[in-house]
């Protein structure tokens, strides 16, 4: 019976990782962005520097992951949300994943005026089909 579980996990997390490729694909082939946010907007999303902070944070460079993305550091509330649902403590699984949530929405409210720099990952995409709604606010 427990191998019947793994295989399901299994061909789940495949599934998801074939239907994220796809999603990807169509994004990147609509709107030129990989990201959703950033091509149908034009701002980069909350999460936006992310990969590359972990990268850093993974080559112990603290100073490259913090400028990159300082939400990398509240990374570790992710897996220890999802131990405590697993275990049936819902409700403080869910208070981690608010807690990070919190975290990625200030760090994207502090980091706006940075747009007007220019500087990946924080540029702005004139191109997307909303962008005109935020490049007045943005100058």
């Amino acid at each position: 019976m427990k191998q019947n579980r793994i295989k399901t996990a299994c061909a789940a997390l495949a599934g998801l990782c074939a239907l994220a490729c796809v999603f990807l694909g169509l994004t990147y082939l609509l709107t030129g962005e990989l990201c959703l946010f950033k091509g149908i907007l034009g701002l980069p999303c909350p999460g936006c520097g992310m990969t590359r902070a972990l990268l850093s944070l993974l080559r112990l460079d603290l100073s490259a992951a913090l400028s990159w993305h300082p939400g990398v550091f509240a990374l570790p509330l992710l897996p220890a949300a999802l131990v405590l649902f697993l275990r049936g403590r819902r409700r403080a699984g869910g208070v981690l994943l608010a807690l990070f949530a919190g975290v990625l929405l200030v760090v994207f409210l502090l980091r706006l005026p940075l747009l007007a720099r220019g500087v990946p990952p924080l540029d702005f995409n004139r191109a997307a089909p909303l962008a005109p709604l935020f490049a007045r606010w943005l100058g």
